[in-house]
């Protein structure tokens, strides 16, 4: 589980207010929204946020937007967190669980887009190592991994729950734990299993 700096923390609660604070500009004089309360919280994982439309309250996974600080960087975590505030204050001042008309349109009033489903980790993933690599890899991809120190071109074929499974031009299959697959070049598509120092990109 990724644990961000002091100052993504910081850039997250700064979020959440901003957040609110727009949805107050909206609404605040909605006589639902003196009752909004929102936390952060450690156990939520199975979705981004969660609200209790009778009781005003609203939580946020903690776990999924620290991880998501990893998998998509800072700058898109902070607009999904945005995004996921407004869509729970929106379940509350409408009075629903469910995404109906009114909620859309109260979503689109706040200028903000209508996203029934994101694309952050969530549940059993969080805790994957090949999560990552199955989104930037799917199997079939083409790609160059350094194994022992030396480039091997080939394709990835499988996904395991600890290795990744990949087939090199001499129909040689290579069985590599995801833990010894520390980087991704996303840009040349590389795989950057032993680098060491002086080596260069291939």
């Amino acid at each position: 589980m990724y644990s961000p700096t002091e100052f993504e923390l910081q850039a997250l609660n700064d979020t959440v207010k901003a957040a609110l604070e727009h949805a107050r500009e909206c609404y605040g004089s909605h006589r639902k929204f003196y009752k909004i309360h929102i936390r952060w919280n450690r156990r939520l994982t199975s979705s981004a946020g969660n609200a209790h439309y009778r009781t005003g309250k609203i939580k946020i996974s903690q776990p999924i937007f620290f991880q998501a600080i990893e998998d998509i960087g800072l700058d898109k975590t902070l607009d999904e967190l945005f995004h996921t505030v407004l869509h729970e204050i929106s379940h509350i001042l409408t009075g629903t669980g469910h995404d109906t008309q009114e909620f859309q349109d109260m979503m689109e009033s706040m200028g903000a887009d209508y996203r029934p489903y994101h694309k952050l980790r969530t549940g059993t993933d969080l805790y994957d190592p090949g999560y990552v690599w199955r989104g930037a890899y799917p199997v079939g991809r083409q790609a160059v991994m350094l194994l022992k120190g030396m480039p091997v071109k080939g394709r990835v074929v499988n996904h395991g729950t600890r290795l990744l499974h990949f087939l090199d031009e001499d129909r040689k299959r290579w069985k590599i734990p995801y833990t010894m697959l520390p980087e991704v070049d996303r840009r040349t598509q590389v795989y950057m299993m032993e680098k060491q120092k002086g080596e260069t990109d291939v």
